[in-house]
């Protein structure tokens, strides 16, 4: 997809949108590493904030997960289907000193 900048949508939206229907329509596999932001950056003709800025908004919808030093990496999934996570509930401290 070639991204549009005449259109009114800004370019971090567009792209978020093409990276979306591309894991959707399964060129990107659960847990494959996505393309750096700098491949993406030279594929769209775009600049590495434009490219960090969508895929911000992917992690924030849970289709991508980053891990430092090891890239983005695609979650298999669109960002309508969201699961609840799976964190337990979190784990109260034992009291150290008692009350007199």
């Amino acid at each position: 997809m070639r991204l549009q900048r005449q259109a009114p949508d800004p370019l971090y939206l567009q792209l978020k949108a093409s990276l979306v229907a591309e894991i959707a329509s399964g060129r990107y596999r659960s847990n494959q590493r996505l393309p750096s932001e700098r491949e993406l950056a030279l594929r769209f003709h775009v600049s590495r904030m434009t490219v960090r800025q969508a895929m911000l908004e992917l992690a924030r919808n849970g289709t991508v997960y980053t891990r430092m030093g090891k890239g983005t990496s695609s979650c298999g999934r669109s960002p309508g289907s969201r699961r609840k996570s799976a964190r337990a509930a979190p784990r109260r401290r034992a009291a150290s000193w008692r009350r007199v």
